[in-house]
C-alpha cells in the first residue's frame, strides 16, 4: 500500500477536520473538490486538512477510468479514505477432461559375467540393494535401465582385483560383459552382433537409397520416353503435310536433335533405345559414287534378323499374301531377299520423315534371279524408276548398282559396276503407281515386280544401300 502525506491549512476561521487518503497502486493522482493534491508515489501516508463538512475526492490513474468517493469530514477529527486497485483481478477458470503424459523411457538391460563368480557389483545412479549386489551365480543382470554409460563397479568376495569400467546401455537391447577379476580385463560379448546389426542396417539404408535411385532414375527415363514419343509425333504430323515449309521441316528437325543430343547429320529418324534416343541410321562409311559429306541414309542389314524386314520398312505389294520379304544370310554377310511366286509380285518401301536433298547419289549392291527387279527412289514429288534389265544386268551375280538424281534439274543417271549405262528424265511421283504404291512422301522402292516367261519363282536381292548428298 503507498501512502502519501500532504497538508493543504485552510483559513484559520474554518472548523476543521483531516482527510487520510490509502491507495493500493502507486502514481495516482489526488484530487479533493476537484483540486489535485499530488500523486501517489513511495511515500506512505496522504492527510489533507480541509473543512468540516462534505467533500469530493477523486482518485486518477493514467488509462483507467477515475475513482470518487463522497465523503463527509468531521470537525477536529480524521476520516480515513481508500481507493482499490485500479487494475481488476482476472477470473480464470478450467474445463474439460485433466490429462497427464509421460514420456516412454528409453531402456535396456545389463549382463555381467565374471570370473571367479562371486564378487559384489555397483552400477553408477543405481540404487540397487546390497543382497542383490552380491553376485554368487555365472550371470547377473539388470533389467530396464534407463539407456546411456554408467560406471560399474566389481569387488570380489574372495580373490582377485577390484575392476572398474564404462558400461553402456542401448535401447531395447541387453548388454553383456565379461571380466576378469584376475587379471582386470573386461570383454563387451555384445559388441561384435551390435556392430553387425549395425551394418547391416546401414546395408539396408543403402539399398533402400540406391532402389529409390533406381525408382527416381527410371521416372525420369520414362517422362523423358514420353516428352521424346510426343514431341516427336507432333514432328512426323507436321512433315506429313503438303504444304508444310521445307525451311520449317529442317529447324524442327535440327531442334529435336538438338534437345536429344544427337548429330542432325547422322540420319533420318529417331526412335527411342531403352533410355535415350538414338538416330537411324548412318552405319555405312562415307564412300561410293559421287559421295559428299556423310551419308543421307545408309542401310547394310546386318542388325535384322534373318527372315524379317528392318524396322520402317513397308510391305507395299504382296500379292495374295503368299510372297517372302526378309534379311538373309549367305557366308557371314546379311542381304535384303525379295520374292515373288507365280503372277505375284514383292515390293517394299522405305520412307523418310526429312526431305530428301536436292541431289543425290543413290548406291547399292544388287542382283536379280528368275525376274524383272525395280528400283526407284523419289522425293514426295518426282521419281526415276529403274529395272536391272534396263541397266543391261541379265546374269544372275552381284553388281554396284548406282544412280546420281537430280530433283532440282529433273534428271537421273545410272551406273553398273562404275561405268555410266543409262540416263533418264523424272516423272511425277505418283502415288498410285502399279508396282511402287508411292504414296506422297520421300522414299525409296525395291522388289520383284514381274518373272521371266515360264518362271513360277521370282526374286531380287540387294544389300549396301546408301544415299548420299551432293
Amino acid at each position: 500500500m503507498w501512502l502519501i502525506a500532504c497538508c493543504l491549512l485552510p483559513d484559520a476561521s474554518w472548523a476543521v477536520g483531516t482527510i487520510e487518503i490509502q491507495t493500493e497502486d502507486k502514481g495516482v493522482e489526488i484530487l479533493v473538490d476537484g483540486t489535485s493534491i499530488g500523486l501517489v508515489a513511495d511515500a506512505g501516508t496522504l492527510t489533507k486538512d480541509v473543512s468540516a463538512g462534505q467533500h469530493k475526492v477523486e482518485a486518477r490513474k493514467s488509462g483507467f477510468r477515475s475513482a470518487v468517493q463522497d465523503v463527509t469530514v468531521p470537525e477536529n477529527d480524521i476520516r480515513l479514505v481508500k481507493f482499490a486497485s485500479f487494475v481488476p483481478p482476472v477470473k480464470v477458470g478450467q474445463q474439460g477432461e485433466s490429462t497427464t503424459e509421460v514420456a516412454p523411457a528409453r531402456l535396456g538391460n545389463l549382463m555381467i559375467r565374471t570370473i571367479p563368480v562371486e564378487c559384489r557389483i555397483t552400477v553408477e545412479g543405481l540404487n540397487i540393494p546390497e543382497k542383490d549386489s552380491e553376485k554368487r551365480m555365472t550371470d547377473w543382470f539388470i533389467k530396464d535401465i534407463p539407456i546411456g554409460i554408467r560406471q560399474v563397479t566389481i569387488v570380489p568376495l574372495r580373490t582377485g582385483s577390484s575392476v572398474r569400467f564404462d558400461a553402456e546401455i542401448f535401447e531395447g537391447e541387453e548388454s553383456q560383459y565379461r571380466v576378469d577379476l584376475r587379471d582386470r580385463t573386461v570383454q563387451d560379448l555384445a559388441k561384435q552382433e551390435r556392430e553387425r546389426r549395425m551394418e547391416a542396417a546401414k546395408a539396408a539404408a543403402l539399398a533402400a537409397e540406391q532402389e529409390q535411385r533406381k525408382v527416381s532414375e527410371a521416372k525420369r527415363i520414362e517422362q523423358s520416353r514420353i516428352e521424346f514419343e510426343t514431341g516427336y509425333e507432333a514432328y512426323l504430323k507436321a512433315v506429313r503435310s503438303n504444304d508444310f515449309p521445307l525451311q520449317e521441316r529442317v529447324r524442327m528437325w535440327k531442334a529435336l536433335c538438338t534437345r536429344w543430343q544427337v548429330d542432325p547429320g547422322g540420319g533420318t529418324e529417331l526412335r527411342w533405345n531403352t533410355d535415350r534416343v538414338v538416330i537411324r541410321s548412318n552405319e555405312l562409311p562415307d564412300t561410293g559414287p559421287g559421295a559428299v559429306g556423310n551419308a543421307y541414309f545408309a542401310e547394310n542389314f546386318e542388325n535384322c534378323p534373318d527372315g524379317r524386314l528392318p524396322p520402317e520398312w513397308l510391305i507395299v505389294y504382296n500379292g495374295q499374301g503368299n510372297q517372302e520379304q526378309g534379311v538373309r544370310t549367305a557366308n557371314g554377310n546379311h542381304y535384303l531377299r525379295l520374292v515373288g511366286k507365280v503372277n505375284w509380285s514383292s515390293v517394299v518401301r522405305k520412307e523418310f520423315v526429312v526431305p530428301m536433298l536436292p541431289r543425290i547419289v543413290f548406291s547399292a549392291r544388287a542382283r536379280s534371279l528368275n525376274g524383272t527387279s525395280l528400283i526407284a527412289v523419289g522425293d514426295g514429288r518426282k521419281c526415276v524408276c529403274c529395272s536391272l534389265l534396263d541397266l543391261g544386268i541379265r546374269d544372275n551375280g552381284w553388281h554396284a548398282v548406282s544412280a546420281t538424281v537430280d530433283f532440282k534439274g529433273n534428271s537421273a543417271s545410272f551406273s553398273v559396276d562404275g561405268k555410266q549405262v543409262r540416263r533418264d528424265v523424272l516423272t511425277t511421283q505418283d502415288p498410285n503407281a502399279e508396282w511402287t504404291v508411292w504414296g506422297n512422301k520421300p522414299a525409296i522402292v525395291v522388289g520383284a515386280p514381274w518373272n521371266k516367261e515360264g518362271q513360277a519363282n521370282f526374286e531380287f536381292q540387294i544389300d549396301d544401300i546408301r544415299i548420299f548428298g551432293q
